[in-house]
């Protein structure tokens, strides 16, 4: 068992308008999203937590 942090699971807002298509093209084809999994002391990563939308 581990812990995530809320600031992983939030979405990234795109610095430009490339970056905006590759996240909606990601987005549509329900590509999972890989973020850190940490253990009791929020500082070791134990493992990776995917996010499916």
């Amino acid at each position: 068992m581990g812990y995530v942090r809320s600031e992983d699971i939030e979405s990234e807002a795109a610095k430009n308008p490339e970056e905006a298509i590759k996240i909606i093209k990601s987005q549509k084809n329900n590509e999972a999203k890989t973020i850190p999994l940490y253990d009791v002391d929020g500082k070791t990563v134990i493992g990776e937590f995917k996010l499916q939308k």
